[in-house]
């Protein structure tokens, strides 16, 4: 080939180079300069709300174009009105994403009222921390053990549905007497609650009472009477789980179901309907993010576990959930309070 060709071919192949390495990423386009709105089903200052603004102090750095991030709370019967939301009226753009209670899960299943979304839909992004759930009672109380509840009530606080569906199943399938109250808004209320006398329980996430209220457990302010999850807690080794509890094969593999939102935990989704270059993108910075030494240091200082599970498996673990037969599913829906009309 002529030289002067040769040079013309060259700077042709360069200036295409170029062009095509130099080509705009659609997903940092549109996030750069952006806010985005992350959701957060509960009220301020209990544990999906302390995950949440963990997450959001970080996760915009590892999003192509870093966008800030901004925490809302949006809580509201039991946590419909959060997730509801971000099921059928949150942009479908990667602009909205969120936390919804693990408990709605189970919702669904009983076909609550109310219910606007298909739990396995959401797109899911990736998993915080699994949760184990433990009931406490107050130094006070009679109830000291999980034996106990058979034989003296307790007043519990429940402000989330996960709590509340558990705790009427113990009582309609293994005789305990837990007289459940509501009407605190969030743990640090009832919390109070507990402290002032007004209650005699409450629910915690573990890796949330051991931090937040440690000094309870050093003082020996409460009594830790079961756990929720079906894989014990290494801290708590000798406490029942509440499957433990189960009289009959029955209420054992209700109880093993309704153990299972645990395993979802405190967990990051997005609304359905997603590109999957945006799921994706957000997936990878999510896993970012957890691998990020600034929020691995913020969530050791603020004494939050973190226990992550990647999206795909959150994903697959969701859609792959159990189920009940139906003889099963109506005794659970009278147990909670479902009406059997409500589907």
């Amino acid at each position: 080939m002529h030289p002067r060709l040769l040079r013309t071919a060259l700077l042709l192949a360069a200036l295409l180079l170029t062009c095509s390495t130099g080509r705009a990423d659609p997903i940092e386009e549109f996030y750069r300069g952006r806010t985005v709105s992350f959701l957060v089903g509960e009220d301020v200052g209990g544990g999906y709300d302390s995950y949440s603004r963990l997450f959001a102090s970080h996760v915009g750095r590892h999003i192509p174009g870093n966008p800030v991030v901004v925490t809302q709370n949006m809580p509201g019967a039991a946590g419909l009105t959060a997730a509801n939301h971000l099921y059928a009226r949150a942009p479908k753009d990667g602009s909205v994403i969120g936390m919804i209670d693990q408990g709605l899960y189970l919702d669904q299943m009983l076909g609550k009222p109310g219910i606007g979304f298909d739990f396995a839909k959401f797109a899911w992004i990736g998993r915080l921390l699994r949760v184990t759930g433990v009931l406490v009672s107050w130094h006070t109380s009679p109830v000291k053990t999980a034996a106990d509840l058979k034989s003296h009530a307790l007043i519990v606080s429940a402000t989330g549905g996960s709590s509340r569906q558990n705790w009427l199943l113990l009582n309609g399938l293994t005789g305990a007497h837990l007289k459940i109250i509501g009407g605190y808004a969030g743990t640090a209320n009832s919390a109070l609650a507990l402290e002032r006398g007004e209650i005699e329980g409450m629910s915690f996430p573990w890796q949330v009472l051991a931090t937040s209220q440690k000094r309870w457990l050093e003082e020996g302010k409460v009594n830790v009477l079961l756990q929720t999850v079906l894989d014990k807690h290494p801290a708590l080794a000798d406490v029942p789980r509440m499957v433990d509890l189960a009289p009959d094969a029955d209420a054992e593999r209700i109880l093993r179901l309704f153990s299972s939102p645990y395993s979802i935990g405190r967990a990051v989704m997005a609304p359905p309907g997603l590109p999957d270059a945006t799921v994706a993108a957000l997936r990878r910075a999510f896993d970012a993010t957890l691998a990020d030494r600034d929020f691995q240091a913020a969530a050791a200082k603020a004494g939050l576990e973190i226990d992550a599970l990647p999206g795909e498996q959150l994903q697959a673990l969701i859609a792959g959930g159990g189920s009940l037969p139906p003889a099963l599913i109506e005794r659970v829906r009278r147990l909670v309070g479902v009406d059997s009309q409500a589907k």
